[in-house]
């Protein structure tokens, strides 16, 4: 391990930019993904492509680019408040259906891609905070930090393509399948 090459964890060095890249591609994959699915379905990546779009702002310094300041503004300063209207939206709209993910709960947490958000989300809010805030006293806890960063990118990226399209698809008609086996047995008794 390369420890001695803080370049390459050092803000703005390799493992951010990779990370950038990596979300950068997951918010495409989430959009697609958000058309690809059922009307039942679209909100969960509709959230995770604002999330991804957002993240990239957070990993990358506008501010040290030859941009307007309203482009900074917007994407490096308090303008970044304005992607919580939209995210807070689809949140409100993942709880308002909330009843259903409970009911269903089982299908979705049976799916790879749900793992893959659950373990990201992990990667993100739990282990890297820990080197973040160097609540773990450790040598070169920027490389840890980054490096939890990255798999969490590396998974939602994973995830946007194909994969979340294709559980949430499959969820769908499993429901449907077990609704209909359901009525079935019901109308016979």
């Amino acid at each position: 391990m390369s420890l001695g090459h803080v370049h390459l964890y050092a803000e703005n060095g390799l493992m951010e930019n990779l990370q950038v890249v990596l979300l950068c591609t997951a918010f495409v994959g989430f959009v697609h993904a958000a058309i690809s699915t059922d009307y039942a379905n679209e909100t969960l990546p509709s959230f995770m492509a604002l999330l991804a779009f957002a993240f990239v702002f957070r990993e990358l310094d506008v501010e040290q680019f030859n941009v307007s300041e309203s482009v900074i503004f917007l994407f490096a300063g308090d303008g970044r408040a304005l992607y919580l209207v939209p995210l807070i939206g689809l949140l409100l709209r993942l709880v308002f259906h909330c009843r259903h993910y409970i009911q269903h709960a089982g299908y979705y947490l049976d799916k790879r891609s749900i793992k893959y958000i659950i373990l990201a989300a992990l990667c993100y809010a739990v282990f890297s905070e820990v080197f973040d805030k160097k609540y773990v006293p450790i040598e070169h806890s920027d490389f840890w930090e980054e490096s939890f960063e990255l798999a969490a990118a590396m998974l939602l990226c994973a995830t946007s393509f194909g994969v979340l399209t294709a559980d949430l698809n499959l969820v769908a008609e499993e429901i449907a399948r077990d609704r209909a086996v359901f009525d079935i047995n019901n109308v016979s008794t």
